[in-house]
């Protein structure tokens, strides 16, 4: 059951989505940093730069648990986010998994489109694995875009014949951007956040004329077979709902394991705020990172 203070969320959300979607790409980005700073970080956290082939810091949790390492993809339609619009809710995976998270900026569209996040998430991992941490202590995750841009990752190191993460974590993954699925239809009235006539004009930004059921765009329609474990976390009240839904179904006919939540009235990431749903989903993702030790 939903919360009274989602519920409340959900209301306010729903009353300033016409003006957040109406706004330009420099506005947007500027306002997602903007709020970026605004949040508050979760104490006895530490944070710092982190050399490699891309802009990067590690947040680092007091009481840290060295056996995962999280590299952690934001979101942003591959055409916003940073390392400041993302580190509160990269904070909270540190915080509460008690795993180092290494968030990076990758290249954005439409002035860097596809494959350049593809290429720089490559990059980061391949960085990682040089300076020492075993492929398989990695725990890929990433929030919408990122979501979907982990997948890829992890798609591409398959092709490659390089070892893979240990585990991979989405938030309201962005897998398909055909926009195929039915949820782009019926969930419309009830989504707060994203409109999928701007999802699907920044799908074509990125895409920059490769068709976008590429699998390397669409992670769905490649050959998942041979993934890590893969937990997937959505909300009842999103329009991409459908591609955690078809994930699930297509990591199933491929032998992966995989579990599906889906958070009764919720909506498009909505870890990103103090809910007592976004507790609930960082402890199944705690709980996730801990069961992939026995596995």
């Amino acid at each position: 059951m939903q919360s009274k203070k989602s519920a409340a969320m959900l209301g306010l959300l729903r009353s300033v989505k016409p003006v957040i979607c109406n706004l330009n790409l420099d506005l947007k980005r500027a306002g997602s940093d903007f709020l970026g700073k605004l949040k508050k970080m979760p104490p006895d956290l530490r944070v710092a730069p982190a050399p490699g082939p891309r802009p990067a810091e590690w947040i680092v949790p007091a009481k840290e648990r060295g056996d995962r390492v999280i590299l952690y993809s934001h979101g942003g339609a591959y055409e916003g986010g940073s390392l400041t619009s993302s580190r509160a809710l990269a904070s909270v995976l540190a915080q509460d998994t008690g795993r180092r998270v290494l968030s990076y900026d990758y290249r954005l569209a439409p002035e860097h489109p596809f494959p350049a996040a593809l290429d720089d998430a490559l990059a980061v991992f391949r960085h990682l694995c040089r300076e020492g941490i075993e492929p398989g202590r990695i725990v890929l995750a990433g929030d919408s875009a990122g979501g979907g841009l982990s997948l890829a990752l992890a798609l591409c190191l398959k092709d490659r014949d390089e070892p893979l993460p240990g585990g991979i974590v989405c938030l309201s993954p962005w897998t398909d951007l055909t926009g195929s699925v039915s949820s782009h239809r019926t969930r419309a009235q009830d989504d707060p956040i994203i409109e999928s006539e701007g999802l699907h004009l920044s799908a074509l930004h990125y895409a920059a004329g490769t068709p976008l059921g590429t699998p390397y765009l669409s992670p769905v329609y490649g050959d998942l077979a041979g993934f890590p474990p893969v937990l997937i976390q959505a909300g009842t009240n999103e329009v991409l709902l459908g591609d955690s839904l078809l994930l699930k179904k297509r990591l199933e006919e491929c032998g992966v394991p995989v579990t599906l939540s889906v958070f009764d009235g919720m909506w498009h990431v909505f870890h990103v705020f103090d809910l007592p749903e976004t507790n609930q989903a960082m402890e199944q993702i705690r709980d996730f990172l801990d069961h992939l030790l026995a596995v």
